[in-house]
């Protein structure tokens, strides 16, 4: 433990002589992190729409009778949820 400690004292010394890396490499990884948490939330947005727009229609078709489960439209689906 008491070595982490030390490292960890280190590592800030280090980082608060050399200003210049410490801004870039603190930039780099908030734009990385940020860019990496926008593309999986679209993706995720788009695969989960998909899939639960999907389930809601089947889920709506099978619960009506089979008359009205061929009437059933997209929007009445969507509607519903």
């Amino acid at each position: 433990m008491t070595s982490f400690l030390s490292d960890i004292r280190y590592a800030i010394r280090t980082l608060a002589k050399s200003r210049g890396f410490t801004a870039v490499a603190i930039t780099t990884l908030a734009l990385g992190i940020g860019a990496d948490t926008a593309i999986f939330s679209v993706v995720r947005g788009v695969l989960a729409g998909v899939a639960a727009f999907s389930i809601s229609v089947a889920l709506a078709a099978s619960l009506l009778p089979a008359r009205r489960a061929a009437r059933i439209s997209r929007l009445s689906a969507l509607r519903s949820e």
